[in-house]
């Protein structure tokens, strides 16, 4: 016996949804298939299937400094990368 279905209405950016939408459409599901697959996860493992964290301070710093390109090196290929770590 199938289970009594509900509306479940959300408000979202529109460009998320329109991502979201495109990407749905490239695996093959629909937003919605999508959002109960999320919630079936969700009340199945009870938990998120992703980590949250909420970053301390230092963290913070870190990547407000990295938004303002403070402390930012930008490398041209793997390979400058690579040897840029290794010095």
């Amino acid at each position: 016996m199938a289970a009594e279905s509900t509306v479940f209405s959300i408000r979202m950016d529109s460009k998320i949804k329109d991502s979201l939408d495109e990407f749905c459409s490239e695996v093959g599901l629909n937003a919605n298939t999508l959002i109960n697959m999320f919630a079936r996860v969700v009340v199945r493992d009870k938990r998120l299937p992703f980590d949250v964290g909420i970053p301390n301070a230092e963290t913070r710093k870190v990547l407000e400094d990295a938004e303002q390109g403070i402390g930012v090196h930008e490398c041209n290929s793997l390979e400058e990368m690579l040897a840029e770590l290794s010095s």
